[in-house]
């Protein structure tokens, strides 16, 4: 579909392409006669002065304020009267363009922004109309292609401006006074300023897509309607619309938010805990550990950020009894609508410093703000990473030598067949997967009990090779030494991921 029609329809920001230019493109030149028809004709049938501004092709977001402003005072012989009965809404944007509506809803949205305190010197505001608003734009073009003569030659219907564009411009100064921050007339902003309309009657008047399209079963979507209006014939519009649309029903009611998008902050965690989970752990709704990895590290950057929740993710996860070593897990935190992120290395290092002093059991380090795009790197590559593990294994059948101990050092790139294993079978489906074991080497201790240093594939169930998980992992430590084993103690000494980068002034771990 064309560009401003799927710019119209488009709800949510961060998928429309920045629309600042439309401020200084040129307007439609049509002739000064026809625009004087087609003005006197939106007023006639109900449009405000600034729709039926746009319904003749102007794209000059100022002189929607200009226009406005002039046929409001003493209007020139030559223009069409300017002025609704008292009380009417305008039967294309429903009142959302009048100057009261916008006065209203910037002065929410100064309010709102002043409570909520974000940091964030930008804001961008969006707009959310009635679907309906879809069938009204459609149903007034064509009743002006039916009584202009010469309108759908000079004016195409894909070239006017989308209401939400005049909005912006008309109320984002406003805000902007009123808040002490700047406006972002295009799509680039991470806060924004959400004003969502509702319209009762839009759902009966939505009922003429389905008459243009008898086979469509369930709700219509904003994207439904537009392409069905948009693919429809004139004939079959003419048939279907009412031509032009009537007063709206009721008007409309607005509710605003403020939201900022996530930010994002990475880094490394050692966890040097054995009763500790990597995230909260409930059954049946009753925590089976006090608290949480993921709580020690992202208690204190919610509190930090003002955030209202956040989503914890690293790259795997370690068992509750099993500590990490080295230079860490990376793991990233999405911070849902923070209020606070201009965060300098400097606030980050000292938070990471906090985090570790209060929580001996865990241990942070690299802490800093990354993108969305960014955080690919946390799961790219996932089967092809590998992770070091040290693995103190006792012999449960006898005695065994330090030369048969040594011989697992043949073994390289081993492949083992693993079923999903019996301990995890309650959460994972059931599935047969091969691993890599790249090198192992043993370190006896005494003539039942070893450490297993071993470098392997990403995914692979340590424990399960090292016992066997009845029968369920092949090969495994018994099956090539000859006996049954246990494992007694895990540690995760290294994962082979260069992200994110080392910070430094970092004081982690090494």
């Amino acid at each position: 579909m064309a560009f401003f029609s799927v710019v119209y329809c488009l709800c949510y920001w961060r998928f429309v392409p920045n629309l600042s230019w439309l401020n200084t493109a040129p307007s439609i030149m049509i002739e000064e006669a026809l625009r004087l028809q087609v003005e006197e004709e939106c007023l006639k049938i109900g449009c405000c002065v600034r729709c039926a501004r746009r319904f003749t092709g102007d794209r000059v977001l100022d002189n929607y304020v200009k226009h406005t402003v002039e046929s409001d005072a003493t209007q020139a012989d030559d223009e069409p009267p300017a002025k609704k009965a008292k009380g009417e809404l305008c039967i294309f944007c429903f009142g959302v363009l009048a100057p009261g509506d916008i006065e209203d809803i910037a002065m929410k949205a100064v309010a709102s922004l002043t409570e909520a305190d974000y940091d964030d010197p930008v804001f961008t505001t969006t707009l959310s109309m009635p679907v309906c608003n879809l069938v009204r734009d459609k149903s007034i073009y064509v009743h002006l292609g039916r009584t202009v003569a010469g309108y759908t030659d000079q004016v195409k219907f894909l070239h006017l401006l989308p209401l939400k564009d005049i909005w912006k411009h008309l109320i984002n100064g406003s805000i902007a006074k009123g808040s002490g921050k700047s406006a972002d007339n295009g799509y680039n902003a991470e806060l924004m300023v959400n004003v969502e309309m509702a319209y009762r009657g839009d759902r009966r008047e939505m009922e003429v897509i389905s008459k243009l399209r008898p086979e469509l079963r369930g709700p219509v979507t904003r994207t439904t309607a537009d392409s069905t209006l948009e693919s429809s014939t004139e004939a079959a519009l003419v048939r279907c619309l009412r031509l032009p649309p009537g007063p709206p029903v009721a008007p409309p009611t607005y509710q605003l938010s403020c939201l900022r998008n996530a930010i994002f902050v990475a880094g490394r965690y050692n966890k040097y805990s054995r009763t500790m989970s990597q995230t909260p752990w409930t059954v049946d709704g009753a925590r089976r550990t006090e608290s949480s990895l993921q709580e020690r590290i992202t208690d204190r950057l919610v509190q930090l950020t003002r955030s209202a929740g956040v989503r914890f993710s690293a790259s795997g996860r370690e068992d509750v009894d099993v500590r990490t070593l080295g230079r860490g897990r990376p793991f990233v935190a999405e911070l849902t609508d923070p209020h606070v992120t201009l965060l300098t290395p400097k606030d980050l290092l000292e938070l990471q410093r906090e985090i570790n002093a209060a929580h001996p059991e865990v241990r942070v380090r690299d802490l800093q703000l990354v993108t969305r795009e960014q955080t690919a790197h946390l799961k790219s590559g996932e089967e092809d990473k590998t992770k070091s593990y040290t693995a103190l294994v006792q012999s449960l059948s006898g005695p065994v030598s330090a030369d048969k101990l040594y011989s697992l050092a043949d073994h390289k790139e081993l492949v083992i067949s693993q079923q999903t294993p019996v301990r995890v079978l309650h959460r994972r489906p059931m599935a047969t997967r091969e691993k890599t074991i790249h090198w192992m080497k043993a370190e006896p201790i005494s003539d039942t009990l070893f450490k297993l240093h071993l470098q392997t594939q990403a995914g692979t169930y340590i424990k399960e090779f090292v016992h066997g998980d009845l029968g369920r992992t092949e090969p495994n430590v018994g099956t090539l030494l000859g006996g049954t084993f246990d494992i007694l103690a895990l540690d995760v000494e290294s994962i082979e991921l260069d992200w994110p980068p080392a910070m430094p002034e970092n004081d982690g771990d090494t």
